[in-house]
């Protein structure tokens, strides 16, 4: 053999966006220069494809219906051009510039029988390593160079190298559910070969599993390990014992080393080990199918209201897309008050028992499309779009003609039983998913929702740029998010606005436009139209009693509580009272046409990270902001 052979690196990723810049970055700085990188995906969704596309030499993309462990390793192979392959795991970053020559190095040993089929490398934890995993890396590798023969099958492709000739004659096993690596080593061990082991080829390895992905894990693990023969029935009264031991162990290093994370996490991952472990022992039923849904089920962060005013911060497992579904990746989400009414409870969904518990709020979002379903033909992955808020059953008599938003069998995103945007991923029918142009950014596009809300008010009252032919006269009271927009749109459309706010600083926000704003209420009479905005019961109550005759008065605020009204006033003075709430595919179209000419500037200068949650629904609450966004996407 060559002993400066190439290497062809064969790196698995799933959703690695968030490693794989590290890992890229150490490579690039190995002391050992003829190599090569494959990357070998298998439906990432967050962002892995460009990450990996632009640093590694060949990108290699599989159905996740075809993936094992073991073809996406022999699918990297079969595309390499070196005499070595190396198999690294996309979540971990080589700790030296000597990490790639220590493995190499390896085969240039003189092995006493056929020589050296693999070597592999030592792993530690990483500071954000759950304690007993990191304690486990320890136990596992050790400080000294190991020659092994089939006495000892131990081995790991996480950080591995073989030979490509011995591989060309014996692939990897593609029917198991995990442990190819030790598969394929027993293999050759058995004829003669070595596995050597490498202290100083090492790597960090980084998890970032909750209980479930922790229990998966090991269950796939030991499904393997008993159909390869090194694990059996009989070690379930063994393994009890062994973690219950380790788990004292764990915690008693805990406090002697001064351990990071929480008690709580040693716990969550010895016993989920364990479980998952016994799951194996006990039935060994499994397919191919459950293992690649259960491997590829994607786990998403996402604020949930467990119950009312109950927000939590969690992890949630992404389900199968149908196939008219549309997965989108979240770019941004506004906060809104709506959101907190959610939270409180306060909507008459929630009183009446028709809106359920748990749910994710955020309802004004933009993202990108991550995944689509097999029927749909008119998105593909990358596209930048929004989603409506409203989903209605499009068979009924009120969507039929064309009043979705009063549909009995409606959901509302965000809302009314079915989960929002403030989430890494939002899953939609793709009919209510609309593309944005390239001149909308996804900050901006995140306002598209409120946006349609505005319009679609504006319509109901006969107020649009199209059917007046005089312009008119309108007052919008309150400067928030949605009087903001109904202020920017009319002055658009060429109406004399007055917006009134006590919120100076709100008022300053529509400085750019020539629109008159004051602090105060002075007199109805002048105004063919006023749009309330606040949501305030006695405001509304006094514009119905002393607008002048012939006022349309639009409310686009929600008001609660009950009041009388003098309905004389109404008939007698000829005044057209409208309320409305949310809008449809049709307002939606309309507003990303209108956006780019909005100048929505001051809807974009307050962002928050999605950590920041909290911080942002303070900022909203002091209305020391027009408009409160979070940014979901890293």
């Amino acid at each position: 053999m060559n002993f400066n052979p190439k290497v062809s690196i064969i790196i698995r990723t799933l959703n690695e966006a968030e490693f794989l810049p590290n890992l890229f970055h150490m490579i690039r700085k190995q002391s050992y220069k003829n190599h090569e990188t494959i990357v070998v995906d298998s439906g990432s969704l967050d962002g892995t494809h460009e990450i990996a596309k632009k640093h590694s030499d060949v990108f290699l993309s599989i159905d996740k219906n075809d993936f094992t462990f073991g073809f996406a390793i022999n699918y990297g192979i079969r595309h390499a051009t070196g005499d070595l392959a190396c198999i690294v795991s996309a979540h971990t970053k080589p700790t030296n510039e000597h990490w790639l020559s220590e493995l190499v190095n390896a085969f240039e040993s003189k092995s006493p029988q056929n020589g050296i089929a693999m070597s592999y490398g030592k792993q530690i934890g990483h500071e954000k390593s759950n304690f007993s995993e990191a304690m486990d890396f320890t136990r596992s590798f050790g400080d000294h160079e190991i020659y092994q023969s089939n006495s000892n099958y131990f081995c790991n492709n996480a950080n591995a190298m073989i030979r490509k000739d011995l591989w060309e004659s014996h692939p990897f096993n593609e029917q198991l559910t995990g442990l190819e690596d030790i598969e394929w080593s027993k293999y050759w061990m058995d004829k003669g070969f070595q596995v050597v082991y490498k202290p100083d080829a090492c790597i960090e390895h980084i998890h970032h599993e909750n209980g479930k992905q922790i229990r998966n894990r090991f269950w796939r693990e030991s499904i393997a390990a008993r159909s390869i023969g090194v694990l059996s029935v009989i070690n379930i009264f063994s393994e009890i014992p062994r973690q219950l031991t380790l788990l004292l162990k764990d915690i008693y290093y805990f406090f002697m080393l001064s351990g990071k994370g929480h008690l709580s996490n040693i716990v969550t991952y010895r016993f989920n080990r364990l479980i998952g472990t016994l799951k194996s022992l006990t039935n060994k039923k499994f397919n191919l199918k459950g293992f690649r849904e259960n491997y590829h089920s994607v786990a998403y962060e996402a604020l949930e209201f467990e119950q009312s005013n109950t927000p939590v911060k969690k992890s949630l497992f992404l389900e199968p897309i149908k196939p008219n579904e549309v997965l989108i990746k979240v770019s941004y989400v506004g906060v809104c008050e709506t959101d907190f009414e959610v939270l409180r409870g306060d909507l008459e969904y929630y009183k009446s028992g028709w809106a359920k518990y748990p749910i994710v709020p955020g309802h004004e979002y933009s993202g990108i499309v991550a995944r689509v379903g097999s029927k749909v033909s008119n998105f593909k992955e990358g596209d930048r779009v929004v989603g409506r808020c409203i989903l209605s059953c499009n068979t009924c008599e009120m969507c039929l003609s064309g009043r979705e938003t009063a549909c009995s069998e409606r959901k509302e995103v965000g809302v009314l039983n079915y989960n929002g945007a403030y989430s890494e991923f939002v899953i939609l029918p793709s009919r209510f998913v609309h593309k944005i142009p390239k001149d909308l950014s996804l900050i901006a596009a995140s306002s598209i929702e409120p946006l349609a809300v505005v319009l679609k008010g504006m319509g109901r009252i006969g107020l649009d740029d199209q059917t007046l032919s005089d312009k008119e006269s309108i007052l919008v009271i309150g400067a928030g998010p949605i009087g903001h927009l109904s202020g920017r749109v009319a002055h658009h459309w060429g109406h004399r606005v007055t917006v009134v706010d006590k919120n100076q600083k709100r008022l300053d926000s529509l400085n750019d436009i020539p629109v008159h704003t004051q602090n105060e209420i002075n007199d109805l009479s002048p105004y063919s139209y006023i749009i309330e905005c606040t949501g305030d019961i006695q405001s509304a109550e006094k514009l119905i009693i002393k607008s002048a005759p012939a006022t349309s008065i639009l409310l686009l605020g929600l008001p609660y509580g009950n009041r009388s009204l003098n309905l004389e006033n109404i008939v007698s003075l000829d005044k057209q009272i409208i309320g409305t709430v949310g809008s449809g595919g049709n307002h939606f179209e309309n507003a990303i046409k209108l956006a780019p000419r909005l100048n929505l500037e001051s809807f974009n200068k307050t962002v928050f990270d999605f950590d920041q949650w909290e911080s942002a629904w303070e900022m909203h609450r002091t209305k020391n902001a027009i408009k409160v966004k979070i940014k979901i996407a890293p």
